[in-house]
């Protein structure tokens, strides 16, 4: 019996070629590839992921901008973490909005 998909709140989008972004966590700080972002989180490659329920702060370019906020991890895996996004301000939700548009229009 196939498992039935999890209802997603936000469309997700693959990131061909994936984008970087910093993550901060208890005096840890990496910087990631990000291979699958939504307007409600994001997917980060990581071979040492954080553990799930930790909070961290991200920041990634948007063009000559950067996207800042806070999120939590939400599944940890050998492949890496799945990020919620907690805390945006309304510009970087804009911007984020922004790009994925843009990444949509590509495809």
């Amino acid at each position: 019996m196939a498992a039935t998909p999890i209802p997603r709140r936000y469309q997700r989008v693959k990131l061909t070629p994936a984008k970087w972004v910093i993550v901060q966590s208890a005096g840890r700080t990496d910087t990631l590839r990000c291979t699958t972002m939504g307007l409600g989180g994001m997917f980060l490659e990581c071979a040492e992921p954080f553990p799930e329920g930790a909070f961290v702060r991200f920041a990634f370019s948007v063009g000559a901008q950067t996207a800042r906020g806070t999120a939590t991890v939400r599944d940890a895996t050998d492949k890496g973490i799945g990020l919620a996004f907690v805390t945006l301000k309304p510009d970087d939700r804009a911007k984020i909005r922004r790009f994925l548009e843009r990444q949509l229009a590509r495809k």
